[in-house]
């Protein structure tokens, strides 16, 4: 298992190194839910690049979600 060694990568002192971790976990998608806190963490980091793949492995890793704004009160068409 992968995991815990990009989890530990989002450490590292080499921006780089926490780029592709974090950009690494954000393509194993849901799988890698035991790197959100630390995935969350990471979208503070001082390099903008870490914080936006940061921030895409987080959303990733939640998985598609349903566009909840175009759903109306007592719309049948969405299956609702």
């Amino acid at each position: 298992d992968s995991i815990p060694a990009l989890v530990n990568a989002l450490e590292d002192e080499n921006p780089v190194t926490r780029l592709y971790a974090a950009s690494a976990l954000g393509a194993i998608g849901p799988k890698a839910r035991a790197a959100v806190p630390d995935l969350t963490r990471c979208t503070e980091d001082k390099v903008d690049a870490v914080r936006i793949a940061a921030a895409l492995a987080l959303q990733n890793i939640a998985g598609p979600r349903e566009d909840l704004s175009r759903t109306k009160k007592g719309d049948k068409s969405n299956g609702m």
